[in-house]
């Protein structure tokens, strides 16, 4: 997929109405994760690839905002194991994605 479609994708999910707008008030959907996951498994990015600030932007805070969030979903009685589960998998994901230091 191409970054350009990736941005678009993820942008739609940072705004209103979109996965992690839900999550923010504390509504874990798992069928949406999926396809958060979906998105972030497409991202194919070499040593030396550039890679637009955009979507650094869209990525990098991610796992630390979704941390944020357990208590919320737990307050709204949502699946917290599941919910951290999730988690996990983005954790995973963009570790084989983008690698780590």
């Amino acid at each position: 997929m191409e970054i350009e479609i990736l941005v678009e994708k993820l942008d739609a999910e940072w705004a209103d109405g979109g996965f992690f707008a839900l999550v923010r008030d504390g509504l874990f959907d798992v069928r949406r994760g999926d396809r958060v996951l979906e998105i972030l498994r497409a991202i194919d990015i070499t040593e030396n690839d550039d890679v637009p600030s955009r979507l650094l932007s869209l990525i990098w805070f991610m796992p630390s905002f979704l941390e944020w969030q357990v208590d919320r979903v737990r307050e709204r009685g949502g699946d917290t194991d599941a919910y951290r589960r999730f988690i996990a998998e983005v954790h995973n994901t963009l570790e084989n994605s983008i690698g780590v230091p």
